[in-house]
């Protein structure tokens, strides 16, 4: 499976390579795009097995103020990073940045060997990696959630998008 950012699916959207793409909101370019709304799902904190908060349940984000992080480049997520910043400032720190990789999946390899925690999209619950535990990561006992949508060109004249939008929608229940 190929997986690309949301920085390279608008790109790619943008240079007519693609018809939609699925998105974390907001975007940086929005020019002759259209967004239509798909769900919210909550931000998962990656960590180690052994990491001090491993049992805990949830875990609130004023908690991780001494923590090395692994992110996104912020041209590559910028909805997803600018809510993990905005988080961070609102608890009254800046985060620790160790890396910053372009795939969700090297986060959670970097988690796994023990050299930090990540913020992980929902959908990687089903993923079993040994040695990561995720947990639901809050801010005020509250679940720091992301919104997703479909991009599509404003322009777009193709029926089967139309289609592919009515059949998404029956799937667009938020996790939260």
């Amino acid at each position: 499976i190929i997986t690309l950012t949301t920085g390279a699916q608008m790109t790619a959207l943008l240079q007519g390579r693609s018809d939609i793409a699925l998105v974390v909101v907001p975007v940086q370019d929005r020019s002759n795009i259209k967004l239509v709304p798909f769900r919210r799902e909550p931000i998962l904190l990656a960590l180690p097995g052994d990491h001090r908060f491993a049992a805990r349940e949830t875990i609130e984000i004023a908690d991780l103020a001494e923590e090395v992080f692994f992110t996104f480049p912020f041209s590559d997520g910028p909805g997803f990073e600018s809510l993990f910043l905005s988080a961070c400032q609102r608890a009254g720190f800046s985060p620790r940045i160790q890396q910053e990789v372009s795939q969700m999946l090297t986060k959670i390899m970097l988690v796994a060997s023990g050299a930090g925690v990540a913020l992980v999209p929902s959908a990687f619950r089903a993923l079993q990696t040994p040695n990561v535990i995720l947990r639901p990561i809050m801010e005020g006992g509250r679940p720091i959630s992301y919104d997703m949508a479909f991009a599509i060109s404003a322009y777009r004249d193709n029926p089967l998008i139309d289609r592919f939008l009515e059949t998404a929608r029956e799937f667009a229940q938020p996790e939260l």
